[in-house]
């Protein structure tokens, strides 16, 4: 039961985590199109995303934005030396598209796509987070879990122990004297 129930809040912990990660992407792609709304192109070099994760390269953390024919307009630094193309498929009713891809430096990534308008242009905002680091923090938790869980499974066969010898007293006696 303690086994299971290492798993069970492994994967409420994954769930959470991958949700956070969702909302973290969609919440940057609402600032891009806040800011390309402010600009007066979406080539604009004032078009920065405030999270230093987007700075570095090989992170799994990008972004994009792209005309409606694919053209590349602006992207951030860690998106330097590599292509992702748009995702494949329709968008769905919130103008949105994601996929879980693989990046050029085998990093794991969730993308999400949406499709705005901006001044009358449609623009394909793209925006990347690493799953790996997910990954990597399900896997560091499960094994705390795991070893919190033992632990108790240990203190829970001590105690029973001393209180199977405690309580089994009365029935010793009882057959000594029979």
């Amino acid at each position: 039961a303690l086994v299971a129930t290492a798993f069970l809040l492994t994967e409420l912990y994954s769930r959470a985590l991958d949700t956070s990660l969702q909302e973290t992407l969609e919440f940057q792609v609402e600032t891009l199109t806040d800011l390309t709304l402010l600009s007066s192109t979406p080539k604009s070099p004032e078009i920065r995303v405030a999270d230093p994760r987007f700075e570095r390269t090989a992170s799994g953390w990008y972004w994009t934005i792209r005309d409606d024919t694919g053209d590349l307009l602006n992207f951030s630094n860690s998106y330097v030396g590599m292509v992702l193309d748009p995702l494949p498929g329709q968008f769905d009713d919130n103008n949105s598209k994601t996929a879980v891809l693989t990046d050029p430096f085998d990093t794991k990534i969730r993308v999400l796509e949406r499709l705005v308008t901006v001044n009358d242009m449609p623009l394909h905002i793209m925006v990347t987070g690493s799953l790996d680091e997910i990954l990597q923090l399900v896997d560091e938790f499960r094994g705390q879990t795991l070893i919190v869980l033992g632990a108790v499974a240990i203190m829970l066969a001590v105690m029973s122990t001393i209180v199977a010898r405690i309580a089994l007293r009365p029935v010793g006696r009882l057959r000594r004297e029979v």
